[in-house]
């Protein structure tokens, strides 16, 4: 896969809750909304089931809800996953 979401891509992410995600940065690697956020990450891939790595954030029960602070969530977590042992890939 690319470095960017396939719009397929962006409809997994979005597919991952039932209430509306429909802010978007990182050319839609990222989607988010006021208490949740998803992401793809980049090169990780799990080699034994070749399956891709996305990340998501939920804040269930939190009565502070704004969607820049989760986009500032979703990204470096992403990121992190991608330099950790959880990603298999290059």
């Amino acid at each position: 896969m690319g470095a960017c979401l396939k719009t397929a891509d962006s409809g997994f992410l979005r597919s991952q809750t039932l209430d509306p995600v429909e802010q978007t940065a990182g050319d839609g690697r990222y989607v988010y909304s006021d208490w949740q956020a998803f992401g793809k990450t980049r090169g990780c891939v799990d080699e034994k089931y070749d399956q891709e790595l996305y990340t998501g954030i939920q804040a269930y029960g939190s009565e502070h809800r704004e969607a820049e602070a989760m986009k500032r969530l979703i990204v470096p977590f992403t990121k992190a996953v991608e330099t950790s042992d959880a990603c298999d890939g290059p």
